[in-house]
């Protein structure tokens, strides 16, 4: 007989906003990361050309900008790029 004792300890509200504070604080976005970030918060369904009409950047900036986000580790796509959508890692 094999007895498997697993520790389930999950951080409390407060140590979570703790963290999340500290990761907050030290990633640097710029200010068009931050308006993506935004947008995709808001529909994670937005394609390159619809953030870039939105913000009124170039398609290549808000491209630039999504490879950054997806660099430091706060996006990810999932799915397809024809009917995938973008997640917020945090």
């Amino acid at each position: 007989m094999i007895t498997v004792t697993i520790p389930f300890n999950r951080p409390t509200q407060t140590e979570n906003a703790t963290i999340n504070a500290t990761i907050n604080a030290t990633i640097k976005l710029s200010g068009t990361e931050k308006r993506i970030v935004d947008l995709l918060t808001a529909k994670g369904t937005l394609t390159s050309d619809q953030i870039s009409e939105t913000i009124g950047k170039s398609v290549s900036a808000v491209k630039r900008a999504i490879k950054n986000l997806k660099d430091k580790g706060l996006i990810k796509h999932i799915g397809s790029n024809k009917t995938g959508h973008w997640e917020i890692i945090e």
